[in-house]
């Protein structure tokens, strides 16, 4: 009888020896993600399984232990083996519900990546040194990930939290995460990651929020702040001085906010705000604004410059390089300004204040002559204002159609020995510098006031030309 137990045993045998063995190892963690430190980890298969290929395994359990960072002692299992693990944690006094698990056909295996079966409410913790999720999947606690990562799509319909997501290796979202319900996602922290396709469609406003920033759409706006996050309502400071990009509303703004309380709500300022029609730059505080276009290049060809063009001629202004010289003409020179244009209608300057010194002033404070290039000439026009005027010159004297204050002549009428210049616009600041000529061989002086140009003939004039110049002295 002996002989043929042991006969029947050694027939028996083979079946087991056969089969191949998958060893595990990994890193074992508490459901608060703590590792399970010298815990132990409990396999059993429960019952004897006939594996593929004919193999009969009888119920088998194993035991090992974790070291104090949570790394278990690796354990051989049979190849395809259905069962259950059982962690133990000697710091929280007991051992958790069994786990389902499937031993892979693979000579070695990661204890996280042959767990099945789990699954989360929320609030629950998930660690993992790889995560494979290729289906839908549910999230509602906080899901940690120390290896690389692959998810496939992640669909919430409903109210959706997900809290912190922290993703250390490298990991790729190679499906879509589709939100379509009120969702507020926490942290997310990941190494190279690869995600083609991010699909928000609450329609009522989605805001992403980060430790220091938000980005949020709603409303026909999108907008990225760094500084403040958006709590759903309204902005809430981060720091003292905050600063948003909004795209939408038919506009591009630059927004920042300065003197911010932490954790107090504010409203952004807009500071640079670009529309289909202009763009507007609003700096309001107490020191000097600057729109500025800077090249510092100390090379020969370097000129800061900004330019208005209607797609015929341009208008520049510029600032040459301390060393430019390429191309120089004529006064266009190194470190000088330059204002030009090449407009079929030439170039205005022009100050339209109502006030009395609302003038157009060309200044060198320093000493240095005010200069007309070129011997160009120096004309005066009226533009509309008020054409001075003649009396006391004789009866029917009469004025040039073109006089201005600065230049004309006057024609005397009768033979008079005087003749009064009234201005059209007159001096505001001081009195005029004026000199008269008659065509006649005498001679002409006069007085002025900011009024008036009184003129005095040497000999008595009649239907003579006087012409007149006169220019602001101060």
């Amino acid at each position: 009888m002996r002989r043929l137990l042991a006969l029947l045993a050694f027939l028996l045998w083979p079946t087991v020896l056969f089969a191949a063995n998958c060893t595990v190892t990994g890193k074992v963690y508490n459901p608060d993600g703590s590792p399970l430190a010298n815990g132990t980890v409990n396999f059993n298969s429960l019952v004897q399984q006939t594996l593929q290929g004919g193999a009969t395994v009888p119920p088998t359990q194993i035991t090992t232990t974790t070291g104090t960072d949570g790394t278990m002692a690796p354990i051989t299992i049979v190849q395809g083996l259905q069962g259950q693990f059982v962690f133990c944690s000697p710091s929280s006094g007991g051992c958790g519900n069994p786990t389902p698990v499937l031993i892979p056909v693979a000579a070695t295996a990661d204890i996280s990546s042959i767990l099945i079966g789990i699954q989360l409410s929320s609030g629950g913790n998930v660690v993992a040194s790889s995560l494979n999720v290729t289906g839908n999947s549910s999230l509602g606690g906080t899901l940690t990930v120390t290896g690389a990562t692959t998810l496939g799509n992640l669909t919430a319909t409903g109210p959706t939290a997900v809290g912190p997501l922290t993703v250390t290796g490298n990991s790729i979202l190679n499906g879509t995460i589709s939100v379509s319900g009120a969702a507020t996602v926490g942290a997310l922290t990941a190494g190279a990651t690869t995600m083609p396709s991010l699909t928000l469609t609450q329609t009522t406003g989605t805001a992403i929020t980060f430790s220091q920033g938000s980005i949020v759409s709603c409303c026909s706006v999108f907008d990225m702040a760094a500084g403040a996050h958006y709590n759903g309502s309204s902005w809430v400071a981060d720091q003292t001085t905050a600063s948003m990009v909004q795209l939408g509303s038919g506009a591009l703004n630059v927004d920042i906010a300065t003197g911010l309380t932490v954790g107090n709500t504010f409203a952004f300022t807009p500071y640079l705000t670009l529309t289909t029609t202009y763009l507007n730059g609003e700096f309001d505080y107490n020191g000097t604004s600057i729109l500025q276009v800077a090249n510092n290049n100390g090379g020969t060809a370097a000129i800061p410059l900004v330019r208005a063009a209607n797609g015929t001629h341009v208008a520049d202004l510029a600032m040459p390089g301390t060393a430019y010289s390429t191309g120089s003409c004529c006064l266009f020179a190194a470190d000088r300004a330059y204002l030009s244009s090449n407009g079929a209608n030439g170039l205005l300057i022009e100050s339209t204040g109502a006030g009395a010194n609302a003038n157009l002033w060309l200044t060198a404070p320093n000493g240095n002559q005010v200069i007309i290039g070129y011997g160009s000439h120096f004309d005066f026009a009226r533009n509309g204002t008020a054409s001075p005027t003649v009396s006391s010159c004789g009866s029917g004297a009469t004025i040039a159609p073109y006089a201005t204050d600065n230049a004309g002549w006057v024609q005397t009428g009768t033979s008079t020995s005087t003749c009064v210049l009234t201005f059209g616009a007159g001096w505001t600041v001081g009195n005029p510098a004026c000199s008269c000529t008659s065509a006649q061989n005498t001679w002409c002086s006069g007085a002025t006031n900011g009024s008036q140009f009184s003129m005095a003939f040497g000999t008595p004039l009649a239907n003579q030309v006087i012409m007149y110049q006169c220019l602001g002295a101060q």
